[in-house]
């Protein structure tokens, strides 16, 4: 394929035109961790439209599907970050950084496949709970047994200002908690 076109089907205008039109695909993006390697690997699902399913094979598990590699994404610098997806950026939050727990938010944008940074949370937070609602981004847990007290124990990212606060604390003694959003409500 020439550069010419090939700019031309990655240009922002196309985008913004496919997705005024209702003509954007959706696409699912897996990302993997292996045992022993601080690196991430992401994967997204394509569907194989040649290729057809026979129902005695043992080689296609996928059903016309297949995962491949995303060679150009190279992987934002933290492991076992909290991970949330809004509109077409996937966020990666928190994490460690050579065993050291880390507050740096990264960015990727789906489109063209690249990551960049975003504004870190306030608080450091290994293996975080991320939840979007409206919008925005609801991280818990991570801090680790007495670093997180009620004034810290949740931030939230506001994706459109770009900016991180602390949501009040719901009064409990412990801090260490998952979250999840659910019709309209994070709980």
């Amino acid at each position: 394929v020439s550069k010419s076109f090939r700019s031309l089907i990655n240009s922002p205008e196309l985008c913004k035109t496919r997705s005024l039109l209702a003509r954007t695909e959706s696409c699912l993006y897996v990302w993997f961790q292996f045992q022993n390697d601080e690196n991430t690997h992401w994967f997204t699902l394509y569907r194989n439209p040649y290729q057809t399913v026979d129902d005695n094979s043992q080689t296609n598990n996928l059903g016309g599907y297949k995962l491949v590699p995303i060679p150009s994404l190279d992987s934002p610098p933290s492991a076992m970050s909290g991970v949330a997806a809004v509109g077409s950026d996937i966020y990666a939050i928190g994490g460690s950084i050579d065993g050291v727990s880390s507050s740096s938010v990264f960015v990727m944008d789906t489109h063209y496949h690249t990551w960049c940074k975003a504004p870190s949370m306030h608080v450091a937070r290994v293996s975080p709970s991320a939840s979007v609602l409206d919008g925005k981004i609801y991280v818990t847990s991570g801090g680790g047994w007495g670093k997180l007290d009620n004034t810290n124990w949740m931030e939230v990212f506001d994706t459109k200002t770009r900016t991180w606060e602390f949501m009040p604390s719901p009064g409990s003694e412990s801090f260490d908690y998952e979250n999840m959003a659910l019709e309209g409500s994070i709980y």
